[in-house]
């Protein structure tokens, strides 16, 4: 067995295994919550190629066979592992660690292929009025984050798993200074979602490697059947529908977002529908971006695969691994190679553009 170093290359977004580049521009794969791993998902991450990306967001516990596993049922290669541990998980990470603590085989490109110490605390230094706070206390705030995220965790990987590189947050530069010209590292773009913008949005950024973007939408009326009245289902603000959205106003920005692009669908079982649609052609709008301005971003990771109960979510899996519009939509848009147009105006040609992995 060959096994060799992996390292991560910030300025480019490349993975570097032995001195082989290797681009996740169209295989990268959606966040994986814990809880709903199942054969349905491990099906459908092997319908793509060898290069895909599956980020396993955790608290310290995680499916260690999906970790350890060389392939997909199917026999496709779902080869690349992120594994975000956060802060109230630092007692667990030697243990972690070791579990999946095994060299790979670069022969067929298996392994974990990098450790993020944590997902987006960095940026919570600058969130609700963080800012504000007394010099002292923001000092030490950012020294126990170092002690943490670039002492503790950063050590431990070192030693149980040298082979993968660790990236202390994600996302982040590695302290390095950034500005509109000078980009490295990882980023999340959440003003589409969030800060309720368009979706082209997305095609106004140009990052290294895009480590989290999304929006929601609905699952099917069978699974919303799984725990709902006949009453539940008259609107998308009802009591349950609104206990099953755990984002405070998730049923209001796909509201907001349906008026805007296609108008009020006429019943309940047509916004289900109507929101998956949404999704898909939202999400391809960035996917489809992120793969033009290859070489400058090497990366895309949709947020997210699965959900670990049935809600309306960013998920291209709802909980019984049941198909969203939006991951029919990722079997093409992340296929090896993307034929794509792009609208330019009223008036004028769109873009043509293909990009490949090869």
């Amino acid at each position: 067995m060959n096994h060799q170093t992996t390292r991560l290359s910030r300025w480019t977004g490349f993975f570097v295994i032995g001195f082989v580049l290797l681009g996740l521009t169209n295989q990268s794969w959606a966040q994986a919550r814990t809880g709903a791993i199942t054969g349905k998902v491990t099906d459908a991450t092997g319908t793509f190629s060898t290069t895909s990306t599956v980020g396993v967001a955790s608290g310290g516990v995680f499916p260690v066979s999906l970790v350890t596993s060389t392939s997909a049922p199917t026999g496709h290669v779902v080869n690349k592992l992120i594994l975000n541990l956060y802060s109230d998980a630092a007692a667990t990470v030697p243990q972690a660690l070791r579990a999946i603590s095994i060299p790979f085989d670069v022969s067929v490109l298996t392994s974990n292929s990098a450790w993020s110490g944590n997902n987006e605390t960095e940026l919570t230094f600058h969130w609700g009025g963080r800012d504000q706070m007394p010099a002292d206390v923001r000092v030490r705030m950012w020294q126990d984050y170092l002690t943490v995220f670039s002492g503790i965790i950063a050590r431990s990987a070192a030693e149980l798993n040298p082979e993968t590189p660790y990236w202390p947050s994600s996302p982040s530069s590695d302290y390095e200074e950034l500005t509109p010209e000078y980009q490295s590292g990882d980023m999340h773009e959440w003003n589409v979602w969030h800060g309720r913008v368009n979706f082209d949005e997305y095609e106004t950024q140009f990052p290294r490697f895009m480590t989290e973007y999304g929006f929601q939408s609905f699952p099917e009326m069978r699974t919303i059947e799984a725990f709902t009245k006949p009453e539940d289902r008259t609107s998308i603000f009802t009591p349950v529908m609104l206990a099953h959205q755990k984002n405070n106003e998730g049923n209001s920005i796909i509201h907001d977002y349906m008026l805007r692009y296609y108008g009020e669908p006429k019943d309940f079982a047509s916004f289900l529908y109507a929101s998956q649609v949404l999704q898909a052609e939202g999400i391809k709008i960035g996917a489809e971006h992120l793969r033009r301005i290859r070489p400058r971003n090497m990366g895309g990771i949709y947020w997210q695969l699965n959900d670990c109960w049935p809600v309306a979510s960013w998920s291209s899996l709802d909980y019984y691994g049941r198909w969203k519009a939006l991951q029919y939509y990722a079997k093409r848009f992340y296929a090896p190679l993307l034929k794509a147009g792009k609208r330019r105006g009223l008036g004028r040609p769109p873009e043509l553009c293909a990009s490949s992995t090869a």
